[in-house]
Parts: structure tokens; C-alpha cells; sequence
């Protein structure tokens, strides 16, 4: 596989086993290439892991520097767990990055190369307790959710794309705090974004569409639609707040059965 080299300006490089450390910053890459090995890999440039969640599991709990994963072109079968891992201080990170261009050419996916468009996990990115900014994906044929941030989590989800999942392309939920910027979410079996149970979803510049919803809000979460966000050729509605959630929305254009915000009882839809 050849290799896609990040745009990184640091002076000195050393590799160590586990992780490659930049000596005028104390960052830290981890690199992934499905042509690696998870078992005689150590992460570094020329000896990459072979999965994700490899490269996940050799982060620790408690992030006090800025780590970067990164993820060459290829397709991941496989379902990234990022759990307990938390962000300590200002001047620490984690990200998690394939191809911000081209998503298209980093692709996670629920299904198996026997049958490429059949779900045999449920979801591609799994983010809990944690904070972490996943870049340049294409997610999809998962069971569930292409990429749900849950459970108190920070998540900033960007350039992705998360189709042709079985229930929703992205979903902020329990409490999570999620910035969806420059996304697709379209072609899921029903929610583009879902912002749910108190959670909090920011949500730029993204296209969600040929959903049943493009994106709903529920169970008193909130949510901000901005910078030309479009919700066409849903099914039902463009964006859908009910069962207490708040939609809000400006520079957007909601599409589909209704041009306007539904509001189930007890529930608030805005638009500025």
C-alpha cells in the first residue's frame, strides 16, 4: 500500500516501539495501514498496524500530549471502540485521521469482503467517556450507527461520510458534546444525524440527505444546523425535534414532507 504522508512540520522525528514522537514537540503519531501487522507492528511509519483499534488500544486513558492517528488509504473491517480515553489539559489531543480530501479512500465498514454491502458488525466508530476528533472517513454498511459518540463524550467529526447504515449515519448521545462539520450523511435507514438524550450536537456545512430523517432531535437534546447545512430527499422530514428536543437552524433549508421544523408537544423548533 503506498503510503499517504500527513503535512507535518516538525524538525526531528524518533521512532520508539509503540508510537512515533516528534523530539520538538512531545506529539506523538501512530500510523495504520491494512497492509500492516498488529502483531509485528509497532505503529511507527515503516512498520504500521494492520487495524484501528490497535492503534487506539496503545493511547492511554489519561492523554496528557497530542496523539495522532494516522490512517493510510484502505478498507477497515473492523468496529473502533474508543473508550476512557480523556483529554488532561489544553495542550493535548486526540485524533483520529484518514483522507480529509478524498474520504472515500479510508473506509470503515460493518460488513465483510465475502459480502461487501451486508452488516455483520453494528457500528463503525464507537466513542464512549472520551474525547477525541475523527477526520477523513467513509463509514458505512454497519448495523447500527456509522459513528456514535455516547456518554459524556467530546467528539468533532469531520470531512467523514457515514452512508447506508442501517439506523443512523452519526449520533450524539448521553450527554455528549459533538461539532459535525463539512459531513455527508445520506442513503441510512433512518436518521442522518441523530442528536438524543441530552446530548448537544453542532452541526456545519453538512449534507443529509436520502435518509427518512436528515436530522432528528429527541429526548431533550439540542441542536444547531449552520453554514448552509441541506436536509433534501428525506423521506419523512428534513429536520424532525420531538419528545423534547430543540432544533435550531439558520443559513439551512430544511426538505422533505415539510419545509419547517415538526414539534412534537413539549418540544421547541427555532429558526434565526
Amino acid at each position: 500500500m503506498t503510503k499517504t504522508i500527513m503535512n507535518l512540520t516538525i524538525a526531528m522525528m524518533v521512532c520508539g516501539m509503540a508510537v512515533c514522537t516528534f523530539a520538538d514537540s512531545g506529539n506523538f503519531i501512530i500510523y495504520v495501514d491494512d497492509g500492516g501487522s498488529d502483531s509485528t507492528g509497532d505503529g511507527s511509519y515503516d512498520n504500521p498496524y494492520a487495524t484501528i483499534q490497535k492503534a487506539v488500544d496503545e493511547v492511554p486513558d489519561v492523554i496528557t500530549k497530542h496523539y495522532t492517528i494516522s490512517v493510510d488509504n484502505g478498507t477497515y473491517r473492523e468496529q473502533v471502540d474508543i473508550i476512557n480515553k480523556v483529554v488532561a489539559g489544553p495542550n493535548a489531543s486526540l485524533t483520529i485521521i484518514g483522507d480529509t480530501v478524498t474520504n472515500s479512500n479510508v473506509r470503515v465498514t460493518g460488513s465483510d469482503s465475502g459480502a461487501d454491502t451486508t452488516a455483520v458488525r453494528e457500528v463503525g466508530f464507537y466513542v464512549k467517556r472520551s474525547n477525541v476528533s475523527i477526520k477523513g472517513f467513509l463509514v458505512n454498511y454497519c448495523g447500527n450507527i456509522g459513528i456514535w459518540i455516547s456518554s459524556n463524550s467530546r467528539g468533532i467529526v469531520d470531512r467523514c461520510t457515514s452512508s447506508n447504515n442501517d439506523a443512523a449515519g452519526i449520533s450524539a448521545d448521553k450527554n455528549s458534546d459533538v461539532d459535525i462539520t463539512n459531513c455527508t450523511t445520506n442513503s441510512n435507514g433512518s436518521y442522518g444525524i441523530v442528536v438524543q438524550r441530552g446530548a448537544y450536537g453542532y452541526i456545519y456545512n453538512t449534507d443529509c440527505s436520502s435518509n427518512t430523517y436528515g436530522i432528528a432531535v429527541r429526548d431533550n437534546a439540542t441542536s444547531y444546523a449552520d453554514g448552509n447545512s441541506s436536509t433534501t430527499a428525506n423521506t419523512q422530514y428534513g429536520i424532525y425535534a420531538y419528545y423534547g428536543g430543540m432544533a435550531a437552524y439558520v443559513n439551512t433549508t430544511p426538505t422533505g414532507q415539510t419545509q419547517n421544523v415538526i414539534a412534537s408537544p413539549g418540544t421547541y423548533g427555532y429558526t434565526y
